[in-house]
C-alpha cells in the first residue's frame, strides 16, 4: 500500500531516532525550531545525489551561523542506510563535513522506524541485496515549521541553498 504522504500544513508524524552522539532523539524534540530535513546515506557514490545534499546543507549552515534571524533554524540529515550508518559512522561523517552539532544533526535508528519516518515525505528507497552500497532512492528535502508542520518539500536535486534559505526565512519563526 502507498504510504500517507504529507501535504503542506500537515503535522509530521513523530519518530524515535538516534543522533550521531548515540542519543535517542524523538523527532518531536526539534519542535520550536524551523527545520530543513534531508535524507542521504554515507556511502552514496553519486556526487549529484547525497554528496550534493551535504554540500548544500554545509552552505546553509554557514548562512544560519551568520544570520541572527535564522538562529532557531536546525538542519537534520536522516540516513537511508540505518543498518550501516550507525551513530559512530554518522559522527565521523559529520566531522568530515564540518557540521556544527548545535545547528546540524545526523540521525539514524531502527530500519523500520527510519523507513516509516521517511515515507511520509514521499521517499522511495530500494536496497540491492547483492551490493550494500547500491541503494536506489529519490531525493526529498523538507522545510518544517516550529510547530512540526510541513511547509514545503523539494523533490530531486535542483533546489539551491538560497532557495531553501528563502523557504526557511518565509516559514514562521518560533514565538518563544
Amino acid at each position: 500500500p502507498a504510504p500517507d504522504i504529507l501535504s503542506n500544513g500537515q503535522l509530521v508524524k513523530d519518530a524515535l531516532l538516534i543522533d550521531q552522539d548515540n542519543r535517542p532523539r524523538a523527532f518531536s524534540t526539534f519542535k520550536g525550531h524551523r527545520l530543513a530535513l534531508t535524507f542521504i546515506y554515507t556511502r552514496c557514490p553519486l556526487p549529484e545525489f547525497c554528496p550534493l545534499m551535504d554540500k548544500h546543507f554545509a552552505s546553509i549552515q554557514k548562512t544560519i551561523a551568520s544570520t541572527p534571524s535564522l538562529a532557531d533554524v536546525r538542519l537534520l540529515t536522516v540516513t537511508l542506510d540505518p543498518e550501516f550508518d550507525r551513530p559512530a559512522t554518522l559522527k565521523a561523517y559529520a566531522r568530515r563535513r564540518e557540521a556544527d552539532p548545535a545547528i546540524w544533526t545526523f540521525l539514524t535508528g531502527e530500519p523500520m522506524e527510519v523507513n516509516r519516518f521517511a515515507s511520509q515525505f514521499g521517499l522511495y528507497v530500494q536496497h540491492n541485496p547483492q551490493n550494500a552500497i547500491d541503494i536506489t532512492h529519490n531525493l526529498r528535502t523538507a522545510v518544517i515549521d516550529p510547530e512540526g508542520r510541513l511547509v514545503t518539500v523539494h523533490s530531486g536535486n535542483s533546489w539551491t541553498p538560497a532557495e531553501l534559505v528563502g523557504d526557511l526565512t518565509a516559514a514562521p519563526a518560533p514565538t518563544h
